[in-house]
């Protein structure tokens, strides 16, 4: 999948595990027509959270059609089997480093002392700054 900005400045390729729900109801009709239904008596769009991604949400609006909103970026990421928001507000882990509530690569930061000052990991690699 390859999302592009709008302004047609760039074009980032989307990994497509990253880019599928983390729920089995991906093609969820049931959920689709409920939230559409909702819609239309609400007059406001509703989110198909079926089709929720790290990279899109899905709306039913008002008028029954559909709005794919998508991002270059991840905006949400897996935490255990759910996809969370991001949240790159830091917090001090049990073992003294710091990390971030909820972020789309592994990253922690050295709470001092010999460890590196941070270590960032994706896919099984990573990278550390002495």
């Amino acid at each position: 999948m390859v999302g592009a900005l709008a302004a047609g400045l760039g074009v980032a390729a989307i990994p497509a595990a990253a880019a599928q729900p983390a729920t089995a109801e991906r093609d969820s009709p049931a959920e689709a027509t409920a939230a559409s239904a909702q819609a239309a008596r609400s007059g406001q769009q509703v989110e198909v959270v079926s089709q929720r991604t790290a990279y899109a949400t899905v709306y039913a609006n008002p008028d029954g059609t559909f709005t794919q909103d998508t991002s270059v970026t991840p905006v949400r990421t897996k935490v255990g089997k759910r996809l969370v928001d991001i949240d790159a507000t830091l917090a001090a882990a049990p073992d003294g480093t710091v990390v971030p509530k909820a972020a789309a690569v592994g990253l922690v930061f050295s709470g001092g002392g010999s460890t590196p000052l941070v270590t960032i990991t994706r896919d099984g690699r990573s990278m550390s700054v002495d």
